[in-house]
């Protein structure tokens, strides 16, 4: 099942929940009888960035970073500095995409009865495993531009370039990209 999730982090999410019991009672006379139970939870959730699957490096000019690993597809991180204010497109990093999650429980219970005149003695065990794998990047795997003031500008004054002249000559500032093996 898609799920598509807005905010700060717009992602396509895919899921799958699945559960299972087991219940078994055995009377081994009429003072003494056991129940054993066993189940199982298992949960998926595969979340990528809105437009993983598609290439949109390559389709705005910058080729040579998406691949086909459905990681590093999409839309690179963007920040374009000043120098009134700067704005951003594509995902940044630290918004934890992609997110994937591998949660696994199972749980084993045996329960013993035994009754003697008008008294009852219950006793027990249970058992939990609980198995939680959680990746989620706070850096992006597409990539990751900064796009600064200071590269257009003069050294004598600080704030004399501009943000949107680096980003138009295509001389980032910065660059970084998570590896996820």
């Amino acid at each position: 099942m898609a799920l598509a999730v807005g905010s700060l982090s717009p992602e396509t999410g895919h899921y799958r929940s699945q559960q299972a019991a087991v219940n078994y009672t055995h009377t081994f006379s009429g003072s003494l009888l056991t129940e054993v139970r066993a189940g199982l939870v298992r949960f998926r959730l595969d979340g990528f960035q809105a437009d993983a699957g598609l290439k949109t490096n390559d389709k705005v000019g910058i080729p040579g970073i998406n691949t086909t690993d459905i990681l590093t597809q999409g839309l690179a991180g963007m920040t374009i500095g000043g120098p009134v204010g700067g704005w951003f497109m594509g995902i940044q990093s630290g918004v934890g995409i992609p997110r994937l999650d591998r949660t696994t429980g199972l749980q084993l219970v045996n329960n013993w009865t035994n009754i003697r005149g008008s008294h009852q003695f219950r006793w027990g065990l249970d058992l939990r495993r609980n198995r939680f794998e959680f990746i989620a990047v706070n850096a992006s795997t597409r990539g990751n531009f900064n796009f600064a003031q200071s590269i257009t500008g003069t050294p004598e004054v600080a704030t004399s370039g501009l943000g949107m002249a680096t980003f138009l000559l295509g001389t980032s500032s910065a660059f970084d990209r998570a590896v996820l093996t």
